[in-house]
């Protein structure tokens, strides 16, 4: 049980992760065009 939750924490700050990445090249594109 306590590795599902650690699986859930990583899995939670991966997408967490991918989330800011995508905010950022989208801020990123608007900016340069």
């Amino acid at each position: 049980m306590e590795y599902l939750f650690h699986f859930l924490k990583f899995l939670a700050i991966f997408a967490g992760i991918i989330a800011v990445a995508l905010f950022l090249m989208q801020f990123v594109s608007a900016a340069t065009v």
